[in-house]
């Protein structure tokens, strides 16, 4: 990355081997990205069994939030925390809750999520996941993508199909995930390499939200409406796709279709549904 793409870090030092957050970076930004002359801030935390009390997630999180005040967070990766472990004597191994086989359920940590992220008009945009093709945990939504306002991506081939690799939310009639998809096989970056993975369909996503946010500064205090723009502008992977597809969501992210919802303001509102005797907010803009 060109010096001075990198505004602030925090969080565990990466190994000097460790090309997965410059890769990533380098899709939303830098020379090679789309939203070129972006800033980062870089939060680096520890996971699992050896997540550390300074750099948590959590930390990690509000260091963004409440000390750089981003407006939006690509988060290709994923968090375990110790609350989705359980082991009969308290020492390794440690193993999966139950409630976390085969997809990941809306939990607590979820609602935190989008509590923090809606307080603080921020888009977190997740990578799925990459545990479409394990014998175990099959298709399983990473940590923290159920969460309701978080958006999650998941990946395509070069065939306009969803990658055998990407995760999804199995007939999931509350929360579907992912919502969106974007390529995410045999991705290219100059002098860096070729990658495959969820990870690198989410800053794809990320890129074409900056550049939303960018042109329409309306979007910084609406992530609400931003999402729902990046969800409206999809193309179907294929003409028989439902409207909204377990495996890839509304379909294809489009940048081109989700300028022109916002160019012709062809959005609503405010929705609402009722009976005539009773009616709720659905959906209300700030604007």
């Amino acid at each position: 990355l060109p010096q001075g793409t990198i505004a602030a870090t925090y969080g565990k030092k990466q190994n000097d081997d460790e090309n997965h957050p410059e890769f990533v970076a380098s899709i939303i930004g830098g020379n090679t990205g789309i939203a070129k002359g972006v800033k980062f801030y870089c939060a680096s935390f520890t996971s699992g069994i050896y997540q550390s009390s300074e750099f948590s997630f959590t930390n990690c999180l509000n260091w963004l939030l409440n000390t750089k005040y981003v407006d939006i967070i690509n988060m290709s990766s994923h968090y375990i925390f110790l609350d989705e472990f359980y082991s009969s004597d308290g020492k390794p191994p440690y193993q999966f809750l139950d409630n976390n086989f085969n997809g990941t359920v809306y939990t607590n940590f979820c609602a935190y999520i989008d509590y923090v992220t809606l307080y603080n008009s921020c888009l977190l945009v997740k990578a799925s996941g990459n545990r479409g093709n394990r014998s175990t945990h099959k298709w399983e939504i990473t940590t923290p993508g159920m969460a309701v306002n978080v958006l999650t991506v998941g990946a395509t081939n070069i065939d306009w199909e969803v990658a055998n690799f990407s995760s999804y939310k199995e007939d999931d009639k509350l929360i579907g995930k992912p919502e969106v998809v974007a390529p995410g096989e045999n991705i290219v970056v100059p002098n860096i390499g070729t990658n495959s993975g969820t990870s690198f369909a989410a800053p794809m996503v990320t890129d074409i939200a900056v550049k939303l946010m960018h042109e329409f500064p309306e979007l910084k205090t609406d992530t609400g409406l931003l999402k729902a723009v990046l969800m409206a502008g999809c193309d179907k992977l294929s003409s028989n796709d439902p409207i909204f597809s377990d495996k890839s969501g509304f379909g294809m992210i489009n940048y081109k279709d989700s300028r022109a919802i916002m160019t012709n303001k062809q959005y609503a509102t405010k929705a609402i549904i009722g009976d005539g005797r009773k009616t709720t907010v659905l959906y209300e803009s700030a604007f």
